[in-house]
């Protein structure tokens, strides 16, 4: 019960931090507005994967969550890497 409130909590925060990226960079260069709109999106992702979460009780599991988040984790790295350069 504890884990499945958590997972809701940090789902939210993902949320949450796709729209201050979006809401930071809206005037920003179009370059780094277009890293940063992929970093929201890996950040929404990242929290639907929470919520996936949230059914299957454990984040390695079916092995798919488990690479649907390593997937959204490289996206993340990479975006931050990217605005890090501009």
């Amino acid at each position: 019960m504890v884990e499945t409130i958590f997972n809701g909590c940090e789902a939210a925060l993902w949320m949450a931090f796709a729209v201050v990226v979006v809401l930071r960079f809206r005037t920003a260069a179009p370059s780094a507005r277009r890293v940063a709109g992929t970093m929201a999106l890996f950040f929404v992702l990242f929290g639907i994967s929470d919520l996936i979460e949230m059914q299957t009780g454990a984040w390695w599991r079916p092995l798919g969550l488990l690479i649907f988040k390593g997937a959204c984790l490289t996206g993340l790295i990479w975006c931050f890497v990217g605005l890090v350069r501009k």
